[in-house]
C-alpha cells in the first residue's frame, strides 16, 4: 500500500468522446475524471477499505453462504413444488450476495 502522499496521473485523449480521461491513483483509492470542455465528472472507483471493516464483510459474507446452505437443505429435504423452488432461488441469492462481498473482502 503506498503513503497517501503517492500520487500518479495518467491521461488519455478521446477525440469523439470527451477532452480527457484521469486517472488519480492515491493511497485513499482510484478516481476516475472525465473532463468534456469545462464540465469535470469525477468518480470515485474503489476506496481502500481498511482491515476491520474488510473483516466484517467477510463474515457477512461466511454467514450468507451458512444461510444458503441450511435453506438449500431445508428445501430438498422438508418441502416439494413451488416452495422448494422459491427456497432453493432464495438461497442461490444469498450465495450471489456472498461471492461479491468476497470480492470485495479480497480486493
Amino acid at each position: 500500500m503506498q503513503p497517501s502522499s503517492y500520487n500518479k496521473m495518467i491521461m488519455r485523449q478521446i477525440p469523439s468522446v470527451c477532452d480527457g480521461i484521469f486517472v488519480l491513483l492515491n493511497g485513499d483509492g482510484i478516481i476516475l475524471k472525465v473532463v468534456y470542455g469545462n464540465y469535470i465528472r469525477e468518480r470515485v472507483l474503489a476506496v481502500d477499505l481498511d482491515p476491520m471493516t474488510k473483516m466484517w464483510i467477510s463474515l457477512i459474507a461466511i454467514g450468507l453462504m451458512a444461510v444458503s446452505a441450511i435453506l438449500v437443505t431445508f428445501a430438498r429435504m422438508k418441502t416439494k413444488g413451488i416452495i422448494r423452488f422459491i427456497l432453493t432461488l432464495i438461497a442461490f441469492f444469498c450465495l450471489l450476495l456472498s461471492l461479491i462481498y468476497g470480492i470485495v473482502a479480497i480486493f
